[in-house]
């Protein structure tokens, strides 16, 4: 059986993993590398059951042996395995909660943008309608030639007062 490829995870500055690289000495290795190991184990344990009736007990207890260290593999693999998982869960959670401040802040511009534009609208209706006052107020003091009540208030009114 040849040796599982073992990898060491690189992590980002959130300490979440991002991608993983071979390493002769890595903490980790593939579930299909784990699964081949217990498959081995149990093929293993068989034939130490079957080896059991033989006489031969050196040979059976090299195989006692192997089946031991590999037994062990397993058990580290798994603990291994168990603490890949917690840390892909957190960089999900992390993914997940990054997606949603994407979208509130997404929502946030479009709100802005919208009342900017609103907001651009209406100061266009506002400078058409100071427009159409100040030609009104001309038109009128144009037909009497002195300053009307209603043209003072106009003008007081563009300055944002009274008279």
């Amino acid at each position: 059986m040849s040796e599982p490829i073992r990898y060491e995870f690189i992590y980002n500055e959130n300490f979440c993993s991002v991608e993983r690289e071979e390493h002769p000495e890595g903490d980790y290795v593939t579930y299909d590398d784990y699964a081949r190991l217990k498959a081995e184990v149990e093929r293993l344990e068989k034939l130490v059951g079957k080896l059991c009736f033989e006489k031969d007990q050196s040979f059976e207890l090299k195989q006692n042996d192997e089946a031991t260290r590999l037994k062990a593999e397993v058990e580290r693999l798994t603990l291994e395995n168990s603490q890949y998982e917690e840390h892909h869960k957190y960089g999900q959670n992390v993914i997940t909660s990054l997606r949603e401040e994407v979208k509130r802040l997404k929502m946030n511009v479009y709100n802005r943008l919208s009342m900017r534009i609103e907001i651009d609208k209406l100061n266009a209706r506002i400078e058409h309608l100071i427009k159409a006052g100040d030609l009104m107020a001309d038109g009128i003091n144009g037909d009497y030639n002195y300053s009307l009540p209603c043209i003072e208030e106009w003008e007081a009114a563009k300055k944002g007062g009274r008279p």
